[in-house]
């Protein structure tokens, strides 16, 4: 095979497999990656991120993607056991630059383990939080917001009429199907017409945009001591509804971003799109003891 049936097959996605070269028309990692990048670019990503294509071959047939927001065991158990042969996160598995690949580590465990099925793995982090239509506009849409900033975080939306604080707290756990919450509370109950949103962990640079639109309610998670302390002094109310909590719907985003290009595609050509069942929050609220 010459360099231009190799272009030929790429520009197609068809593969050579099987005996006497038989080949296949399908999608590849490559072509799923280009799908996800077109709405959430790898240029919007912050500079310390990981994110994009990270294991695998690029090229050849992808059929079963399995959609996620942590690679944990579970999830690749679930992979293994579902017959995927991508795994599209959120969160990406390698973050920090490897030393080594062992199995004694859980990073290692999963990746020797990945790569053994011959599984793909992507993801799509903060691209998919920053991108317009990404995360945090999915939250604003959740939560029944129309959005002020779409080039900034945190988002800020508003509702057509104010809420009282405690319909709003019901109309997030709602919205948003979280299971506990934690409130930094300011001087005084505020009317919740004005919300700002900042999926998984709170940052400080965030502040400035704050003390500039004054939104009634900040929507976060993983806010730290002293940054609380911060939130409070300035008068900033916020519900830290847990980096879970605020990140979760990325996988029904994912496969959202990815169902609308497939449907367009003859049957013959997509693959299936799996739904992770496996992630879950670390986390477990427990609700204090009534001392006597």
């Amino acid at each position: 095979m010459d360099i231009r049936d190799m272009m030929i097959l790429n520009i197609f996605n068809m593969r050579p497999e099987g005996p006497g070269g038989r080949q296949i028309m399908g999608s590849c990692m490559a072509d799923i990656a280009r799908i996800i990048e077109k709405a959430a670019p790898l240029d919007l990503a912050e500079s310390w991120d990981n994110t994009g294509m990270l294991l695998g071959d690029e090229y050849s047939t992808v059929r079963r993607v399995l959609v996620c927001l942590d690679v944990t065991q579970a999830v690749v158990h679930e992979a293994v056991d579902s017959e995927a042969d991508m795994i599209i996160s959120h969160h990406p598995l390698i973050f920090q630059p490897l030393k080594n690949i062992l199995s004694s580590s859980e990073t290692g465990s999963i990746l020797m383990q990945l790569i053994a099925h011959r599984i793909r793995l992507y993801a799509a982090h903060t691209n998919l939080d920053l991108a317009p239509g990404g995360l945090n506009d999915e939250l604003l849409r959740r939560l029944g917001l129309s959005s002020l900033n779409e080039d900034a975080l945190p988002r800020i939306g508003r509702f057509p009429s104010p809420m009282t604080l405690e319909e709003f707290i019901q109309h997030a756990k709602n919205r948003l199907e979280l299971e506990s919450i934690r409130m930094i509370p300011a001087d005084q109950s505020p009317l919740v017409q004005t919300v700002a949103v900042a999926s998984g962990a709170y940052q400080r640079e965030y502040l400035p945009l704050l003390k500039e639109k004054r939104p009634d309610i900040l929507v976060t998670g993983d806010v730290k001591y002293h940054e609380a302390l911060e939130l409070a002094s300035v008068g900033q109310w916020v519900m830290d509804a847990g980096h879970y909590g605020t990140e979760k719907h990325a996988a029904d985003l994912l496969m959202q971003i990815l169902s609308r290009e497939f449907d367009m595609r003859d049957p013959s050509c997509r693959p299936v799109l799996i739904r992770s069942a496996s992630s879950k929050d670390p986390f477990t609220a427990v609700f204090p003891f009534k001392v006597d």
